[in-house]
């Protein structure tokens, strides 16, 4: 799948309130990341335009481009090109880094993914499920 397939679907999950659509996104953007050792900046504003403030995806699109590459890269890119959210979340999460710089693709390949997931607490059971 291309990024802005994979970026789509999680912007469906984000829509129809379907997590496990979102984490397998999530899962599949980093496997993808990782496969082609590259990340999906031409796509910011896909993700920028359909999820709200603080969403999994935008904390995974800011800490993908802090570790698998270095923030000078995108100089060459045209800055209005980029969302200015984008912009403002990359350089707040890059001053809080205590060690900037990028991590190698094999420890890219094992990264705690689960820091991206959405965790939903279950549902409790309805009074009617209760009593059986």
């Amino acid at each position: 799948m291309t990024f802005e397939t994979l970026l789509r679907a999680y912007v469906l999950g984000e829509a129809r309130l379907i997590p496990g659509l979102k984490n397998a996104a999530i899962d599949a953007l980093i496997e993808k990341i990782a496969d082609e050792w590259t990340i999906f900046t031409t796509h910011i504003s896909t993700v920028y335009d359909g999820t709200p403030e603080g969403s999994p995806l935008r904390k995974s699109a800011t800490e993908m481009m802090l570790q698998t590459c270095e923030v000078v890269q995108i100089k060459g890119r045209i800055l209005n090109d980029l969302p200015r959210e984008y912009l403002y979340d990359l350089l707040l999460a890059y001053s809080k880094r205590d060690t900037p710089g990028t991590i190698s693709k094999h420890n890219w390949q094992n990264i705690d993914r689960c820091q991206f997931h959405e965790h939903t607490a279950p549902t409790p059971p309805t009074r009617a499920l209760a009593k059986m």
